[in-house]
């Protein structure tokens, strides 16, 4: 196994990146977090995405068992700086009276959504190359199933606060991280 190591904020995080033949994740949201779990439980602190061929997974902890993973890199960014970025996230707003989740639809919507996390999250966005609904990710709770809304944002970013920028990259944009959304993974 290779890894990367990012320190940041007196945080190391290592990023693994998996084909999805060493790592077979099930459909349902619960699962995959609970067999991702399996391979880093010690903190609970893991992001992941599924991609169409690999598992990108972001912890601080070295995995439980042996398995096999390829290095990315992520190094720490300054101010100015310009990347593409690739986001999963779960867009929704919160009626006001009931606290209800609701999902974002509209490509509008969905990008004034983004931009408000991205300036909280120490970026802006300089130009948008891509927002594409991918459909719900069903979940569980209290032996409920329910959806959560998935959007794919894609990108360029500027780095306006590098300190804060690079605490987003490390610990996710967002929530949703148990169910595959908010990692935020940026290249050059």
């Amino acid at each position: 196994m290779t890894e990367n190591t990012v320190s940041t904020f007196k945080k190391e995080a290592r990023v693994y990146k998996f084909t999805t033949k060493e790592i077979k994740l099930e459909k349902d949201g619960n699962l995959k977090h609970k067999k991702i779990m399996r391979y880093f439980p010690f903190t609970g602190e893991v992001i992941y995405r599924e991609e169409e061929d690999q598992v990108i997974i972001l912890s601080p902890e070295f995995p439980k068992i042996d398995i096999k993973a390829s290095m990315v890199t992520v190094p720490t960014y300054p101010e100015a700086k310009e990347l593409h970025f690739k986001a999963r996230m779960y867009a929704f707003t919160r009626q006001s009276k009931t606290h209800k989740m609701i999902p974002i639809t509209q490509t509008a919507k969905l990008a004034s959504w983004f931009i408000s996390k991205a300036q909280k999250n120490g970026f802006e966005v300089t130009k948008w190359k891509m927002i594409q609904p991918l459909g719900p990710v069903f979940c569980n709770k209290n032996g409920n199933r329910f959806p959560k809304n998935s959007v794919e944002f894609q990108g360029l970013l500027k780095v306006t606060d590098k300190d804060l920028f690079n605490k987003t990259v490390t610990t996710g944009l967002g929530q949703g991280k148990a169910y595959g959304f908010a990692l935020l993974d940026v290249s050059e």
